[in-house]
């Protein structure tokens, strides 16, 4: 900017030298840059916001969210700038402790003086790990197989024992039916077809009563 003290010396070999020190000012609106405009955090963490500004006559500098509204050191915000050399650089910080749902989004430092002012932005967005769900079953055969493996019992919090084939396809009384529904019901799945429910016991149990039967020969 070519501001600073200035120092004009004269000098013709005799004493005393003339010395004249002069100071040049330029005024000169905000200019602003932003190193990081867009970071990822997980929640919990801490993150550091930063912002950079040159600007004289020295110039306002603070921060608001996206939708305008001001930001002000509390627990949740820490707000510092930093004087550089020359003076009329600053360094904004801004810190926000504990990410939160409601903290991710879009971030503005602002500088103002009597000549402009100026105004950059940083996104923060969630950068924690996916949600890890397992897809809902796609065949008939798969819903039958997720229906038949071990049910966790919310009410007496408990685990079931499989149900047997005959009480799956509903041999083994009235209460069979039902349970097999309710089970259904508590797995959110769809209600199963006779066709599907005969079709899955054969596919799981006829080469078991295969074996069965090829030890049987072997022994008698």
């Amino acid at each position: 900017m070519g501001m600073g003290a200035y120092l004009c010396i004269a000098s013709n070999g005799y004493p005393p030298t003339v010395s004249k020190r002069i100071v040049v000012s330029v005024d000169f609106p905000p200019m602003l840059w932003i190193p990081h405009q867009l970071i990822g955090a997980a929640r919990g963490k801490t993150v550091v916001l930063e912002c950079y500004t040159e600007a004289h006559p020295a110039s306002l500098n603070y921060w608001t969210r996206g939708d305008g509204n001001m930001i002000y050191d509390s627990e949740k915000y820490h707000i510092e700038n930093r004087i550089g050399n020359p003076e009329y650089k600053i360094h904004m910080l801004l810190t926000v402790r504990y990410m939160e749902e409601t903290d991710f989004g879009t971030y503005r430092c602002v500088a103002k003086n009597p000549r402009g002012e100026t105004d950059g932005s940083i996104k923060i967005y969630d950068s924690g790990p996916p949600p890890t769900t397992s897809p809902p079953p796609t065949t008939e055969a798969e819903m039958f197989d997720k229906i038949n493996n071990q049910v966790w019992d919310l009410a007496d919090n408990r685990t079931r024992k499989r149900p047997s084939p005959l009480a799956v396809s509903g041999h083994e009384g009235e209460g069979t039916q039902g349970e097999r529904i309710e089970m259904e019901e508590r797995l959110n799945l769809p209600a199963l077809s006779a066709n599907a429910v005969s079709l899955a016991l054969a596919h799981h149990y006829c080469p078991l009563l295969l074996t069965l039967a090829l030890i049987a020969s072997h022994l008698y």
